[in-house]
């Protein structure tokens, strides 16, 4: 009680000061969010944990989730012999990763949905087609069982093998940030793909930094 009306006694000034002082932080505060939202920066959705999965890549090695453990990576689904979507999806994550070239805490996997046709051999000359880099950008195929669980169970993705149409599968591309995390979707048939990835990625490392997590 003593120590509180030794409070009440305490000059105007300091009061003042004092919420001064909360005012500035406030105010710095409400800066980074507005800069953070001005900046198309705003916070991403989560849709759940990445799949653990064993796949084998273009160079027949096998790949797991833990290899791309600490990385942001971006996952769409083809097949090589694909007449409809499939090139331009490609197309799409070739552009990206022009875009993200000199950053290596960013990955490109493509899954084939024809694992008895796309072999690591012909999934190796349908990489060369879009000059993929094979540092950066992953083909994985498996067995048709492991390839459908964790596309559709794993990584939220439709398909559908249809008698007379043929495969019919998602074009997305599915954002997994450097946690595993599943983030964000985005049309792979749109224009805007990969702007909006872009700035989906900048996002993620904005969001790393404020919570002290280092990418690679």
């Amino acid at each position: 009680m003593h120590d509180f009306k030794k409070l009440r006694r305490l000059h105007p000034l300091l009061w003042a000061l004092v919420f001064l002082c909360a005012v500035l932080l406030l105010g710095v505060v409400y800066f980074q969010l507005r800069h953070e939202v001005s900046a198309g920066l705003a916070p991403l959705d989560y849709y759940g944990a990445a799949p653990e999965f064993r796949l084998i890549n273009q160079d027949e090695k096998e790949i797991r989730l833990e290899n791309l453990k600490g990385v942001v990576w971006i996952v769409d689904f083809i097949f090589t012999r694909c007449q409809g979507p499939c090139p331009l999806l490609s197309a799409r994550m070739a552009q990206l990763g022009e875009a993200v070239k000199v950053d290596k805490g960013i990955k490109l996997v493509s899954v084939t949905v024809d694992p008895e046709h796309d072999t690591p051999q012909v999934l190796k000359e349908y990489a060369k087609r879009f000059a993929a880099n094979p540092q950066q950008w992953t083909f994985l195929t498996g067995s048709k069982d492991k390839i459908e669980a964790f596309m559709v169970k794993g990584m939220l993705q439709p398909i559908i093998r249809a008698p007379t149409e043929g495969l019919i599968h998602s074009t997305q591309l599915v954002l997994v940030d450097s946690q595993g995390q599943i983030r964000a979707f985005r049309d792979g048939t749109s224009p805007q793909t990969v702007a909006q990835l872009l700035t989906d990625i900048r996002s993620l490392k904005y969001e790393a930094s404020q919570h002290g997590r280092k990418m690679k």
